[in-house]
């Protein structure tokens, strides 16, 4: 743990925010598409969500049965009559759900934990506001929803992806440097505040932009 580099530990999480990014831009651009053409919310969540729900589904049979085999026994925590011969509902469903569990009560203990999951869970919520303000403010102004999912999908993922893979590194450095985790939620915190003056310009808006964004 100690011999790896800030670099080496930003490039999985850039990684990761990269592929968030990407799959804004997916479920934008298709999106905004596919409601022109079938008119139906139901079916463009259904099909959007569904990419997304087949591969959680095959990582999360992928990360049990290895485990379950031992190849991560040092972390992975499991019962130890989990072994080989174990049916598929100890390898693939209650062993990882234990493990889990222990895995969250040891990590939870960890001092900040807290306040990073909240400063996680109010900047998600102010970037929820931001992605119901905005397609609605441009619908407003007579652009089509097919064009809206394009323009708000590139902005969206694009730069997302960017800004993430910069900030992660960034932030990462400073905390190798400093020891200090508030950094993340500093920044968590002011982005938050940046995405609730947004907010408060879409109150003045338009009612219609008030009640998506408060939704």
């Amino acid at each position: 743990c100690c011999a790896v580099t800030s670099t080496e530990r930003a490039l999985p999480f850039g990684i990761f925010q990269a592929g968030v990014g990407a799959g804004n831009f997916y479920a934008a651009t298709l999106g905004g598409r596919l409601l022109d053409a079938t008119g139906s919310w139901r079916i463009t969540i259904m099909v959007i969500a569904s990419p997304g729900l087949l591969l959680g589904a095959a990582g999360m049979v992928g990360v049990c049965c290895l485990s379950s085999a031992g190849d991560m026994s040092d972390m992975s925590m499991h019962p130890s009559d989990l072994d080989t011969r174990s049916s598929w509902r100890a390898k693939c469903v209650t062993g990882p759900l234990l493990a889990s569990l222990a895995r969250l009560t040891r990590v939870w203990r960890v001092r900040g934990l807290s306040w990073l999951m909240l400063s996680r869970a109010v900047g998600s919520a102010g970037q929820a506001t931001v992605v119901a303000w905005l397609p609605t403010l441009w619908q407003r102004d007579g652009m089509s929803r097919a064009t809206t999912g394009a323009i708000f999908g590139a902005v969206n993922g694009g730069v997302r992806m960017v800004a993430m893979v910069a900030c992660g590194a960034a932030v990462d450095r400073i905390v190798s440097h400093t020891g200090d985790m508030r950094w993340f939620v500093r920044l968590q915190m002011g982005a938050t505040l940046a995405w609730g003056a947004l907010f408060l310009v879409s109150l003045y808006s338009s009612s219609t932009v008030l009640a998506v964004s408060a939704f």
